[in-house]
């Protein structure tokens, strides 16, 4: 977690559904003491395993499991168990172990911002020395798994495309807050209890290779003790997706820049645990609450009096939408009649109004959800103008229900439907 010592290494894969960056598609980005702006889908889990040599006094191999779980599409809970294994100047064995716990909320609009907080208890003894550098009064724990007592963190996360070196790259960024309770062993133990860091990292270059691709990023880390000093580490670091995209395979070196460090090398794996189906029926959703101006395809905006309540409904078409990966969605605009009765007027008004305004409805609601995040290339819009209501034209008091949008969503098997059966 980011809120640890520069010494301790606490390593996340993280797995991003497709973003464009530079011309390609990245998915899976390895970064370390950052957590990922992008969460794993509703019911979806990570395995990850990580061990790392660190240098410096005490000399140390760490392993690290760790088990992230989609509670909800924008809720996710992470659980770590760390074993350290370290030796000092009188070669003294020992092993140290942590907990930690964490979970993560993310709201759904584009950029993608998460906030975060979790905690991490140490176990077992002390150990700690100096770090060498050029800021002398930085100082912390070697390891401060074995520093018994608790850490409480908090911070936010995000992630953007923006121009590095003249090109169009995804860059990641979190900022966080750490506050250290029960732990006074050593001395001027209070300047480092409070802790800030900040973490930028560009994507610098990635290359496909048949369904597997190879991503370089590197991390410019920065660690500020509140009442002591600060820290800078260079982190590069490279992930190699396995074809199919259920297994990433990672190595990076933490290279000290400013304010001294330790050289570490790292290497672990992770495996996707993906949600399990029962079965792979098309689904439905109707949505009768979204409100456009009369004749009007204006969905959010301010020429729409009524866009606060809109943009809700999308959130939660968003995450409907999540729950079916892989699956083609069909968006119908359906409308109601105004001359129902005219024989006349009631096919022109269908042909030349109601249709181009269902079909207007429809994109515009496609257009939200790409916004948001869903895959433009798993949605199809069609128009039904006022071809399949669902009461009768005369009945003035319901007459609303006929004014909705209809998703019909498709297992990848499948193909999208043409509607529902009548």
């Amino acid at each position: 977690m980011l809120f640890l010592s520069p010494v301790a290494l606490f390593l996340l894969i993280f797995h991003f559904a497709p973003c464009f960056v530079g011309g390609a598609w990245a998915q899976s980005l390895f970064l370390v003491d950052s957590p990922s702006p992008v969460m794993a889908g509703r019911k979806t889990g990570s395995l990850l395993q990580t061990s790392s040599i660190e240098t410096g006094e005490i000399p140390l191999v760490a392993n690290r499991t760790q088990f992230a779980y989609g509670l909800a599409d924008s809720l996710e809970f992470m659980a770590r168990v760390v074993a350290v294994n370290y030796r000092d100047d009188d070669f003294y064995l020992g092993t140290i172990a942590a907990l930690e716990g964490r979970v993560t909320g993310q709201r759904p609009e584009k950029p993608e911002v998460m906030a975060y907080g979790g905690f991490i208890y140490h176990r077992d003894d002390l150990r700690w020395k100096p770090y060498q550098g050029n800021v002398p009064n930085v100082a912390s724990v070697i390891s401060p798994y074995g520093d018994p007592g608790w850490d409480l963190y908090c911070g936010v996360s995000g992630q953007q495309n923006l121009s590095v070196f003249h090109q169009e790259r995804l860059v990641m960024g979190t900022i966080s807050y750490a506050r250290t309770l029960g732990r006074d062993h050593f001395p001027d133990t209070e300047g480092y209890k409070n802790r800030i860091f900040l973490n930028v990292a560009p994507v610098l270059w990635h290359r496909s290779f048949g369904q597997g691709r190879v991503t370089w990023v590197v991390q410019n880390r920065a660690t500020l003790w509140m009442e002591r000093g600060y820290m800078v580490e260079v982190l590069p670091q490279v992930v190699i997706d396995a074809p199919g995209n259920g297994v990433a395979f990672h190595a990076g070196l933490g290279l000290p820049a400013v304010g001294g460090g330790v050289y570490r090398f790292l290497a672990g794996f992770r495996v996707k645990v993906p949600p399990v189906r029962v079965s792979q029926e098309q689904a439905f959703i109707t949505v009768t609450d979204l409100f456009f101006p009369p004749n009007q395809a204006v969905l959010l905006g301010p020429e729409n009096e009524r866009s606060g309540e809109n943009r809700k409904i999308l959130r939660r078409l968003y995450r409907d939408l999540r729950q079916y990966p892989g699956y083609t969605v069909l968006i119908e605009g359906h409308t109601s009649f105004v001359h129902w009765d005219d024989p006349l007027r009631g096919p022109l008004e269908q042909q030349q109004v109601l249709l181009p305004l269902s079909q207007a409805r429809a994109d515009a609601v496609r257009d939200a959800l790409v916004d948001l995040g869903i895959d433009r290339a798993r949605m199809q819009t069609v128009g039904k103008g006022a071809q399949e209501p669902v009461v009768p034209f005369g009945d003035s008091r319901e007459q609303w229900k006929n004014r909705r949008v209809e998703l019909i969503l498709s297992p990848p098997d499948g193909s999208h439907s043409e509607g529902r059966s009548q």
